[in-house]
């Protein structure tokens, strides 16, 4: 993988305290994420399924939903969130070559993240893929950055209480999984 391939991810807000406006989501948009959610675990369980079946599912299931939420972007970004979501997952679960993975990772990056905390899940969830890849140096590209942003924003006067615990919780995370990381690069042969 090439340095230009890489995608910057984006994030909002950082406030980890903030609500994501669960309370407005429409029923449709429940649905939907109960929808996805059972292609996603159908997915899982049946281990002779293709990838690509589980793609034109969630693709599919994309389509239809993006149709509900015409005059709603947000939703809409977010139906695009979760798909790129669950591809990634899928991708991984259904040992896909680490170039499907990373085009997955891509796409979702370029959707942004829709909080923090979603933010550090999904990199922390990435990272630890790259390890199994043997792709370090890509995993380390991920951790970096976040692990960077995360003491920054820790270290910003006045921090809440519970956004000091999950940026403490998240350094040490992210600290621990960028030396797992290296120890991968030191017994690599």
């Amino acid at each position: 993988m090439t340095d230009e391939a890489k995608v910057e991810p984006k994030s909002e807000p950082n406030v980890v305290n903030q609500p994501t406006d669960v309370d407005k989501w429409p029923q449709e948009y429940i649905a939907f994420v109960r929808a996805a959610t059972t292609i996603h675990l159908k997915h899982l369980k049946d281990e002779s399924t293709a990838y690509v079946a589980a793609v034109t599912d969630f693709r599919a299931l994309e389509t239809e939903y993006l149709k509900h939420f015409e005059d709603n972007s947000e939703n809409a970004f977010q139906v695009r969130r979760i798909i790129a979501e669950y591809l990634i997952t899928t991708a991984w679960f259904k040992d896909e070559p680490f170039e499907t993975c990373w085009q997955c990772w891509n796409d979702l990056v370029q959707l942004g993240f829709y909080h923090i905390v979603r933010e550090g899940l999904e990199t922390g969830q990435f990272a630890a893929f790259c390890i199994e890849f043997g792709q370090i140096d890509i995993g380390l590209s991920l951790v970096d950055p976040f692990l960077a942003k995360v003491e920054r924003l820790r270290a910003e006067p006045n921090v809440p209480v519970q956004a000091a615990k999950y940026y403490d919780q998240e350094i040490a995370s992210f600290r621990d999984l960028r030396a797992r990381l290296e120890a991968a690069r030191e017994s690599a042969p």
